[in-house]
């Protein structure tokens, strides 16, 4: 992780949005193929990847180790999907 995510991902945990969903933006096609996979419905698919990063904002707070943010995505994903 870069000292940039790290600051982002600092403010996100303070609630800041904007430093979220810029931490977040390069991982967002990667979820929404992981979930189309899974569902064909393309509505349903975006439904289920915006659901991965409402329940990663909520829960960004209690992630400690840095290292393990993106990891979190993905399982955040796979666990939406039922995987």
């Amino acid at each position: 992780m870069s000292d940039n995510d790290r600051q982002l991902l600092a403010l996100a945990r303070k609630g800041n949005i904007e430093a979220f969903e810029k931490l977040t933006e390069s991982h967002q096609k990667k979820v929404y193929n992981i979930i189309l996979g899974r569902y064909s419905n393309r509505s349903e698919v975006s439904q289920l990847t915006q659901e991965v990063f409402v329940r990663m904002f909520k829960s960004v707070r209690q992630i400690q180790d840095d290292s393990l943010f993106v990891l979190s995505i993905y399982k955040t994903a796979k666990d939406v999907c039922g995987l």
